[in-house]
């Protein structure tokens, strides 16, 4: 079979298939950057975050950009936000390519979550929104990242490559032993094709000189790649355009499968994905996780019941307090008509109502806590150094400062750095 990209007569990168974006993930040495490179290296910006394509002097790339030389010729710190601000700039003026690589996203994407922390207005926020609650921050960064990847595909009318490095999962504050890619999840979800490469070493320790190529999502890929297949009798059916294992995936075995699928009820052993097997250690960490979540559960449960009597005894103890004497019409108005009585507020601070403010800090510490796993006996531990037995008895400045030392904890883990 011919190669298409090959074909003067050809106008599409993947034979007539749109794919705006692929991801790539994989160990080190998988073979990553050469996939990358060797889709049309004659219409390909090469954005080198790691000079991870130096050594590939005999690609003809369009243009190659070394990130760190580029912030040097421009007088600028190698930080992160200024990388993402120089990446930023090159894709959107760069002319007369339809392949943008960029090796790796992981590095790059740290600048991206900074510049949208320091430019909340942008989505109508405060800074202050963004340090209390994560989410916000999260969702604002996967909306516009979205769109930005959406709209520069488009522009180029190709294809936008982001290679991403491999990172621990992370669970319970310990490793699992597991790795997914970093980065967010936003790449994943936006990406026709995810690949994760691999050059595992066979039974006699070699290692293959073309790496394969997983598109299963059980093994961290992805592919939305289809096309139809018309039944005996008549009606039409979708099937997939790549099998779960590619065995030697290069572009060009990619423009092949596009252009013969291959028969995905009769696969070969080769293009068959290894069934994921739990070990016994994991299917106990299973099992010792659905305790722990139980056994929350059930605490929760309590806890809710403890407040509803809490609450019930206040009320009750306000019944029974004397009336307030009649005041004048006028001076009625002083108090506020929205005031709500003690007896309504979830938390307790020396049998005095909590402002809405401490309120959301206590929630939010909570729902922080449970975001990184940390058990009850290690919160415990933690509340014990400042003097309080419950989350709702920090102070307001102790609730703020674990409230920001979490906030940092998540941010890390969710940049692929914890």
């Amino acid at each position: 079979m011919t190669d298409p990209s090959k074909d003067k007569n050809d106008q599409s990168l993947w034979c007539g298939t749109d794919i705006p974006i692929i991801g790539l993930t994989g160990p080190k040495a998988s073979g990553k950057t050469l996939f990358a490179s060797t889709i049309r290296p004659a219409e390909t910006l090469m954005i080198d975050c790691e000079m991870s394509s130096a050594s590939y002097a005999g690609i003809p790339y369009k243009k190659r950009v070394d990130l760190f030389e580029e912030l040097k010729r421009r007088n600028l710190e190698p930080t992160p936000i200024n990388a993402w601000q120089v990446v930023k700039e090159i894709v959107e003026t760069t002319e007369g390519v339809r392949v943008v690589v960029i090796d790796t996203w992981d590095f790059v994407q740290q600048g991206y979550v900074e510049d949208v922390g320091q430019h909340p207005e942008r989505f109508k926020r405060t800074r202050a929104q963004y340090e209390k609650a994560t989410g916000l921050l999260w969702a604002d960064v996967k909306s516009s990242l979205h769109m930005w990847l959406g709209t520069q595909a488009r522009r180029i009318n190709g294809t936008i490559v982001l290679i991403n490095h491999l990172g621990n999962v992370w669970e319970g504050g310990k490793p699992t032993g597991k790795e997914k890619a970093k980065g967010v999840d936003t790449i994943y979800q936006l990406a026709s094709l995810y690949i994760r490469m691999d050059r595992t070493p066979d039974t006699n320790g070699k290692v293959p000189a073309v790496p394969a190529g997983f598109v299963t999502e059980a093994i961290g890929g992805k592919s939305r790649l289809v096309h139809t297949v018309v039944k005996d009798d008549g009606t039409i059916e979708l099937k997939p355009t790549l099998p779960p294992r590619i065995p030697e995936c290069t572009p060009q075995a990619i423009r092949q499968y596009i252009q013969t699928p291959p028969n995905y009820d009769k696969l070969k052993k080769s293009e068959l994905a290894p069934p994921e097997v739990m070990s016994d250690e994991q299917k106990l960490e299973l099992k010792a996780k659905i305790a722990e979540d139980n056994a929350k559960a059930a605490e929760a449960r309590l806890s809710a019941l403890e407040m509803m009597k809490q609450a019930g005894q206040r009320r009750a103890t306000e019944a029974a307090r004397p009336a307030a004497p009649q005041v004048a019409p006028a001076a009625a108005t002083v108090q506020p008509a929205t005031e709500q009585p003690a007896a309504d507020v979830p938390f307790d601070v020396d049998e005095k109502p909590v402002d809405v403010a401490q309120k959301s800090v206590f929630e939010i510490i909570e729902e922080q806590r449970r975001q990184l796993g940390i058990s009850d006996t290690q919160w415990a531990g933690v509340l014990a150094k400042t003097g309080a037995k419950t989350t709702s008895e920090l102070s307001a400045e102790r609730a703020e400062e674990l409230r920001k030392k979490m906030w940092n904890q998540l941010t890390a883990r969710d940049m692929g750095k914890a």
